[in-house]
């Protein structure tokens, strides 16, 4: 059975990479959240949590927080990540940019929203 994934500690491990202005692999993402729950999350389960933590971003008015997460061969989000409510509509490296920026520059809540 899967673990259901502590989505206040994935907003905090990820807003604090989008608050340095930084980008985080998915698995350093995973090293990061075993050490913060103790849970292990392969690096390619990712996908669905990560559309659920951007969503509840864009609902709030925000930019999809998950685009600072990425491929440690291209250095760009996965496929699930394109088409995203907030994120380009296909692999475009100067559109991701301009979205790192908005995340990079947005005010995060000290609670997830």
């Amino acid at each position: 059975m899967p673990i259901a994934v502590n989505m206040v500690e994935l907003y905090e491990i990820i807003k604090r990479i989008a608050q340095s202005k930084d980008l985080i692999t998915y698995e350093d993402l995973s090293q990061a959240y075993k050490v913060e729950t103790g849970d292990d999350i392969h690096r390619r389960q990712w996908g669905s949590w990560l559309g659920q933590l951007s969503g509840r971003c864009t609902d709030a008015g925000l930019p999809p927080i998950s685009t600072v997460v990425v491929s440690d061969t291209d250095k760009l989000p996965g496929d699930g990540y394109w088409g995203i409510p907030g994120a380009p509509p296909y692999k475009d490296y100067n559109a991701w940019k301009v979205v790192c920026d908005q995340v990079y520059s947005a005010t995060w809540p000290s609670i997830l929203p």
